[in-house]
């Protein structure tokens, strides 16, 4: 069973149902699914909320901006 709320899924099939968040490696041009726990939130200089993450596959640093 799979909980879809916006950007972030919770995934039954991982233990304790970690969550894990959808972001988009311009490296590996498709979307990874990364681990919660990996996944920094940060603000941009003017204020913007944004999440930083290194994609799992080639190590790319990947950012994600948010409302």
């Amino acid at each position: 069973m799979e909980k879809v709320l916006s950007t972030v899924k919770c995934v039954a099939g991982f233990k304790e149902n970690t969550i894990m968040t959808d972001m988009y490696c311009v490296k590996c041009k498709k979307k990874v699914t990364v681990d919660d726990k990996n996944v920094k939130r940060e603000m941009t200089v003017k204020g913007r909320p944004m999440l930083r993450a290194i994609c799992p596959q080639c190590g790319t640093k990947m950012t994600k901006f948010t409302k």
